[in-house]
């Protein structure tokens, strides 16, 4: 799913995996697991598209990223699993609901503006942390990346640079609070054979299947997985 989304559309589905991995083991750990296999989806990523991007864009955000990575390296720890079950299931439905809004938005965003420095420095703060607790920032920078004036190329390839940047930056806390541990990394390795399965789909789907058709059923699992997040979290609490 995760090779998929990113390799082929750059649509932000990948923010899925926690929320679905969560039902059945710690948020934490999930996240932890995760992040190998992102970074190196994110290689292969950083060469199909090194020749579209905004880089000019991307070295904006990262600053304003950094910040909200430091903030949830401070935060993470003292979340229960309980409660991030909770935030995860309503990151999920929230980012439902923005891909709902999302052909509006695309119609009625004047993309000729440039987004003010609070604007940007919000949401790409945003950005930074959301992907620092579940790997879910894709909204954030998308309202950001909305209001550029980006080709098909130009939009995935920034938004792969963008959180290529900001994966590799989470990856020195998430070692320094110990996330990444000998647990995990099994967990990745269990997983890895499917990142090329995974890339080279995408890569095909992105020539032959719409994203609007492909991300259908992935958000049908997803809100289901998100209201079963918020049941499991405030039941325990």
């Amino acid at each position: 799913m995760t090779g998929v989304s990113k390799a082929g559309f750059g649509a932000g589905v990948e923010m899925s995996v926690v929320p679905i991995m969560a039902l059945f083991i710690q948020p934490q750990l999930a996240a932890a697991i995760v992040l190998p296999i992102l970074l190196v989806i994110d290689v292969v990523n950083l060469w199909r598209y090194r020749n579209h991007w905004d880089r000019r864009l991307v070295l904006t955000l990262i600053p304003a990223a950094i910040i909200g990575i430091g903030i949830g390296a401070l935060t993470f720890q003292f979340l229960n699993a309980d409660i991030l079950r909770i935030a995860l299931g309503i990151l999920a439905l929230l980012f439902v609901a923005y891909r709902a809004l999302n052909d509006w938005l695309s119609k009625t965003v004047d993309r000729e503006n440039e987004p003010g420095l609070l604007f940007t420095s919000f949401f790409g703060a945003m950005a930074g942390y959301t992907s620092f607790v579940a790997h879910a920032g894709g909204p954030p920078a998308k309202m950001i990346l909305l209001r550029q004036n980006l080709g098909k190329q130009s939009f995935v390839g920034t938004n792969s640079y963008l959180f290529a940047s900001i994966n590799a930056l989470k990856l020195i806390p998430y070692v320094w609070l110990g996330q990444i541990t000998l647990e995990s990394l099994k967990g990745s390795l269990v997983l890895a054979p499917f990142i090329p399965i995974g890339v080279l789909l995408g890569f095909w789907l992105n020539g032959v299947v719409s994203e609007k058709r492909f991300t259908t059923i992935i958000f049908i699992a997803l809100t289901c997985a998100g209201f079963k997040l918020l049941w499991d979290g405030f039941s325990a609490l």
